[in-house]
């Protein structure tokens, strides 16, 4: 098969590049491949100087993978009944899959990425969803991880948030906006300034507490001040 073709060709030529690494780049490369190789099978995307038709078409079909695992889906039936099994949700997430990804594998080229710009547009803005689930895994593993180190030094969470994690989520901001200063752009590095930490008040601790409220069938949550302390 022509993808199947274009999906060795691929892996091959990031083998090559493997063997010309030095060493510790090759021991970051082979810690990165599984995420690597999960990201690609998981997110479509359609950037030119990241297309690529194969994993393109494979992101759509092994979708549901993913979504089941983020939605904790895999033991869910659609129509079950009790003299029914009903139909599972990954296999009929399978059912919708499966043709698409033949659609876009009949719709594309390897040589450049889809066309018209619409139909790009309508894939990548799958991939953005995806990567925003990738993404709240990936922050919901880090302060597992964080809290952890919280447990093991004796350190409060509220100094891990302050520190570790407030430093590490402001690294992007921080480039940006020294960018965009660099560029004369002022009044859009101050406002992004002040805008980023405001979406993340209202947008992200509204939804992670919404979140919290609906698992927990709960209409209120306490918030507790870290007692002051004497010298």
């Amino acid at each position: 098969l022509p993808i199947l073709e274009e999906l060795r060709n691929e892996v091959a030529s990031e083998v090559a590049g493997y063997r010309e690494m030095p060493l510790h780049e090759k021991a970051l490369f082979v810690l990165e491949a599984p995420f690597t190789v999960m990201r690609k099978m998981s997110i479509p995307m359609t950037a030119e100087e990241t297309y690529s038709r194969a994993f393109l078409v494979l992101s759509v079909f092994l979708l549901p993978l993913w979504l089941c695992y983020y939605y904790d889906a895999y033991g869910s039936a659609v129509g079950r009944t009790d003299s029914s099994a009903g139909l599972p949700v990954p296999l009929l997430m399978f059912l919708v899959s499966g043709p698409l990804a033949g659609a876009v594998a009949k719709t594309t080229t390897s040589a450049h990425p889809p066309e018209p710009k619409a139909y790009a547009a309508v894939i990548a803005m799958g991939g953005f969803v995806v990567a925003a689930t990738w993404i709240d895994v990936l922050a919901d593993n880090l302060v597992s991880v964080l809290q952890l180190f919280g447990l093991c030094l004796g350190i409060p969470s509220s100094v891990l948030g302050l520190t570790l994690l407030a430093w590490g989520n402001s690294i992007g901001d921080l480039s940006t906006n020294i960018s965009m200063a660099k560029r004369g752009l002022a009044n859009m590095a101050i406002t992004a300034c002040f805008a980023g930490p405001v979406f993340n008040m209202l947008v992200g601790l509204g939804c992670g507490f919404g979140f919290l409220l609906q698992s927990q069938k709960q209409t209120e949550v306490t918030l507790s001040r870290t007692p002051n302390r004497k010298p």
